[in-house]
């Protein structure tokens, strides 16, 4: 129990409804929208400025500002509806986001792992550390093939067969599948090394700064893509 005697969940209720129609509108469809902050938030400075445009000429016409309000929110359309191209432009967003994401950290590899590396590129590997290493050329190919594919349908795609979600849901899956693929063959690489060279500067944290975090990074934003989807 709250000192008022209202729990937080119909006191929330209580401050929507005593809201001006508009604001109570964006604040609903605001609150059921996934994607990257900054275009919900253009997104509903659109919607903003339409409805108070259309509020304004109800005004116009001799309805005081609640009714017109109230008019303007419901030709605007139903919450669902109009959250559902919403969240589609944020998908496709996100989707194309974390796409870039996923092909410059995997790009950025061979030099990591090269010339960039302390030492440079790693020699005589053992039997096992080749076919691990072809392997991990392998899935690079993948990834920077369905990460250039992503951002052919966020951008091509989109002005031939419009906006689709699905988009968003296969690219989260792809890069969440290629970000822990990459890092299981990268630790089975790690793990035939010795233990001087595993902890030198051109080891393990090298591994960890290099590769896991960036990796991390790209994990996080197909998570984001699978909310959005």
């Amino acid at each position: 129990m709250y000192g008022s005697g209202i729990s937080p969940r119909f006191a929330g209720r209580d401050i929507l409804a005593g809201m001006d129609p508009i604001e109570q509108y964006l604040a609903e469809l605001d609150r059921v929208l996934r994607g990257p902050r900054h275009v919900k938030a253009d997104l509903l400075a659109e919607a903003r400025d339409s409805l108070h445009d259309a509020m304004e000429s109800y005004m116009d016409g001799g309805v005081a500002a609640r009714p017109a309000g109230e008019r303007a929110v419901a030709d605007f359309g139903e919450i669902p509806v109009v959250a559902a191209g919403f969240q589609a432009e944020l998908s496709r967003v996100q989707a194309r986001r974390t796409a870039l994401w996923l092909m410059l950290v995997v790009a950025a590899q061979p030099l990591v792992w090269g010339p960039l590396r302390p030492g440079g590129a790693a020699s005589d590997p053992t039997a096992a550390q080749a076919l691990i290493d072809r392997f991990i050329d392998t899935l690079g190919f993948v990834a920077m093939t369905g990460g250039l594919l992503a951002l052919l349908a966020c951008g091509i795609g989109v002005r031939l067969f419009g906006v689709r979600r699905e988009v968003a849901r296969i690219t989260g899956v792809f890069t969440l599948t290629v970000a822990a693929g990459l890092v299981a063959m990268s630790s089975a690489m790690m793990a035939g090394v010795d233990g001087d060279q595993l902890w030198s500067p051109a080891g393990l944290p090298w591994a960890l700064i290099f590769l896991v975090s960036p990796m991390a990074a790209v994990a996080r934003s197909a998570r984001r893509c699978l909310a959005a989807a």
